[in-house]
């Protein structure tokens, strides 16, 4: 997904109709918040078209044609697979992801269920294959998920406009 400044990986699950969107729990209660509050235009809002309905929220036809206009300059036509959306994220310690947890957002763009990460995990450990022993001291590091889109920085500079 590439979000003029910020580029994120979408991951859509073609046969359930999930789509899976990374995100810091910071940056999620953020955005449900501005959401709650009337800003329609965040891609979180804009990628529950299709999930199962939330609260009362009655919009007019052209909001609702607006609404999928944008998200299909996200997804283009594969937006209208998307049945549900679980947002995955995480707080971070000194740099470190804690508290992970898996939230699936209804169509008004509100949490409607959550599930830690852990203990999703657990339930499904029994059938999971035996995993490979890691060294405790070993330090792994990973790239972040969504990352700042160096060519649209650059041309934004150019025009002026950071």
């Amino acid at each position: 997904m590439d979000r003029g400044i910020w580029k994120a990986p979408l991951i859509l699950d073609r046969d359930s109709g999930v789509l899976y969107i990374f995100s810091s729990t910071e940056n999620l209660r953020i955005v449900t918040e501005k959401i709650k509050n009337g800003n329609r235009t965040h891609y979180i809002y804009l990628l529950t078209l299709y999930c199962e309905d939330g609260g009362v929220e009655q919009l007019e036809l052209i909001e609702d044609e607006m609404r999928e206009m944008r998200a299909k300059k996200i997804m283009g036509d594969d937006i209208s697979l998307v049945k549900k959306v679980a947002v995955i994220h995480y707080s971070y310690l000194n740099g470190i992801p804690i508290d992970g947890t898996i939230s699936f957002l209804d169509n008004t763009g509100n949490e409607r269920l959550a599930i830690k990460i852990d203990d999703y995990l657990d339930e499904k450990q029994e059938n999971m294959p035996e995993m490979l022993d890691t060294p405790r001291n070993l330090e792994v590091k990973s790239a972040p998920l969504v990352k700042w889109n160096p060519k649209k920085t650059e041309e934004k500079q150019k025009k002026g406009n950071v």
